[in-house]
């Protein structure tokens, strides 16, 4: 998906909305975020029309200000420049020393749930085949909210596959949660097969 993740499952509607109106042979979508998505409470329904206070564009700017100066950048100090490399966001530099695991810490947001019921019905209502699916992230710690975030899928009857691509010293990226570019392959690859077998059973 093209987004940040501060746009939830909100921003993933509004992209297959979108993306049907536009391409109203749309089928089939797979939806994959990160797991430090699920709880996150944000509602950013404003960014999709560019409704942005003078807070809001003070906020971000002062933000990127703040970047750029730890990583002694000094040009276009308020403006966010990412630049593509093969259809791929280049990085900062590697993240060098990645944690034992990842461990969420709070529930699955009522407006994340909100959503994920809409893009269900969505789907359902335009006859397109769906999947939820786990981003890439080092190990994640199976605690109580990760199996509530789980079992909110099976409840409903959902269809979402909870493996993910594994990251490590080799193969992580700039965060805990992105892929190093070398393994940008590998690891669509991983998400391949995911899908071609989860289709396979239906």
């Amino acid at each position: 998906l093209s987004l940040v993740g501060a746009f939830n499952f909100q921003g993933t509607f509004e992209m297959i909305k979108r993306a049907k109106k536009k391409h109203s042979r749309l089928d089939t979508v797979y939806i994959i975020h990160s797991l430090d998505v699920f709880p996150r409470k944000s509602n950013l329904s404003k960014k999709f029309t560019r409704q942005y206070s003078f807070k809001d564009v003070f906020k971000r700017r002062n933000n990127i200000f703040i970047q750029k100066l730890k990583r002694l950048e000094p040009s276009k100090i308020f403006k966010q420049e990412n630049f593509i490399e093969n259809d791929f966001l280049n990085q900062i530099s590697k993240y060098e020393n990645p944690q034992d695991y990842f461990e969420i810490k709070n529930n699955i947001s009522s407006i994340n749930k909100f959503y994920i019921k809409k893009i269900v019905n969505f789907c359902q209502d335009n006859d397109i085949e769906y999947l939820f699916m786990l981003g890439p992230s080092i190990i994640i710690k199976e605690n109580i909210f990760y199996e509530n975030i789980i079992h909110f899928f099976i409840q409903n009857n959902f269809n979402f596959n909870s493996e993910y691509y594994i990251l490590d010293h080799r193969n992580i990226g700039d965060t805990h949660d992105h892929v190093g570019k070398l393994f940008k392959r590998e690891s669509t690859e991983f998400y391949r097969n995911i899908i071609s077998n989860f289709f396979k059973k239906e």
